[in-house]
């Protein structure tokens, strides 16, 4: 069965088990590959068994949620997948980064965290704000800055991820950086 991209995610969609079979073969490197490269940043890429768990999840969301629909509108089903891989491997990575940030806070003594109390009661509505503004952003926007400035990535690093120039993922910091600063301004 020799089907282009297009046609392949078609039969998908029809759920033709030879079809989503070829397409996971097809894409499944470059899923890993994505994931793989987004956890470096955070320095889980040695962690297998959450590649495999976001690995897993990807593939559930494109059966269940129909995603594959969506992938059938995209410019680029490659691009479409590494930045959904991309995205999957940051929330997982951001949840068990806060998990492991409470498991560690649980050690700490109550009277060290009683005297850091009021700093950190606004540091996390600022955050809390961020995130929600985050929220709001595109995904490609949300990937481009979250990878530049929370995981300290240059634009050609970033751009190799997300499979986009460095002059666009340049761009695309820039106009979310002052989408941000708009409306991070309207909520204060």
């Amino acid at each position: 069965m020799e089907l282009n991209d297009s046609e392949l995610i078609q039969a998908c969609i029809e759920k033709n088990k030879r079809a989503w079979d070829l397409f996971v073969e097809r894409f499944s490197k470059l899923i890993y590959w994505s994931i793989r490269k987004t956890l470096l940043a955070f320095a889980f890429a040695n962690r297998e068994e959450l590649i495999q768990e976001i690995f897993q999840e990807i593939f559930e969301r494109l059966i269940e949620k129909e995603e594959l629909k969506k992938l059938q509108s995209a410019q680029s089903i490659r691009k479409f997948l590494s930045v959904m891989s991309c995205h999957a491997a940051l929330d997982k990575a951001k949840a068990a980064g806060r998990f492991e940030k409470r498991v560690v806070l649980g050690e700490v003594p109550e009277s060290v965290l009683a005297r850091s109390a009021a700093p950190r009661v606004f540091a996390e509505e600022e955050s809390e704000m961020i995130e929600g503004i985050l929220g709001e952003l595109s995904p490609k926007e949300r990937a481009c800055v979250e990878l530049h400035y929370f995981d300290e990535l240059t634009f050609r690093e970033v751009g190799n991820i997300l499979g986009v120039s460095e002059d666009t993922v340049s761009t695309v910091v820039r106009r979310a950086k002052d989408k941000i600063k708009v409306k991070f301004n309207e909520r204060k």
